[in-house]
């Protein structure tokens, strides 16, 4: 058996690497957006937009938690989009890209492939590279700019996610609650829960809150 311990000023606790850093963080903060209520730390949540202002979008400044790593950009940045396809049109991500092996967070893209149906790219999520998706960008055929409705937000964020994690039940985090006169909620099978009403509802006390 092995203990590992840290941080600490002194003894085998006071060399932490990055490896461990990482680790420690991941527990204390999903991967997301920042969002805490506190406009210093929030900023402009990096809501990615489009203005019609050429083969552009616009990301506001925010701050986010990547796999334990901080990132903030304190003003706002434009990320320039590929030349839109002659025939089809195409689905873009717009991305913060954690790069382990360049110690690097960076604000990108990542170029996806025309076709009549396109569809996004799919982030690479591993040890090494971590891109986090803030928008999906809509590029059509022949287009020259990028206009609003041609933007869709796909940030996560992080108070939600760690919401969603008080449920006692780890593999249920959230749940589609079943509708009727009186509406009953599970804690045990999640934290975090939805219902389309139907008419005039009754919410019974929810149960099994620990």
């Amino acid at each position: 058996m092995t203990i590992v311990y840290y941080p600490f000023d002194a003894g085998a606790g006071s060399s932490v690497t990055e490896a461990q850093w990482m680790k420690l963080m991941r527990g204390v903060l999903n991967t997301g957006v920042l969002r805490t209520g506190r406009s210093q730390i929030d900023l402009n949540l990096f809501a990615v937009f489009g203005d019609s202002s050429g083969m552009q979008v616009k990301v506001p400044s925010g701050s986010a938690w990547i796999e334990g790593f901080f990132v903030e950009n304190d003003a706002e940045a434009i990320v320039t989009i590929d030349t839109a396809d002659a025939t089809n049109p195409r689905k873009d991500i717009v991305i913060l890209k954690l790069d382990r092996s360049a110690n690097t967070i960076t604000l990108t893209k990542v170029t996806g492939t025309p076709a009549a149906s396109p569809t996004a790219p799919s982030p690479t999520q591993n040890d090494t590279v971590w891109e986090l998706v803030l928008a999906e960008v809509l590029v059509d055929a022949l287009v020259a700019t990028i206009a609003a409705g041609k933007v869709t937000d796909r940030r996560d964020f992080t108070w939600d996610k760690v919401h969603k994690a008080k449920a006692i039940n780890a593999t249920a985090l959230h749940q589609t609650l079943t509708d009727g006169a009186t509406i009953n909620w599970n804690f045990d099978l999640g934290g975090s829960a939805q219902v389309t009403l139907a008419g005039n509802r009754t919410m019974a006390a929810p149960t099994n809150i620990r």
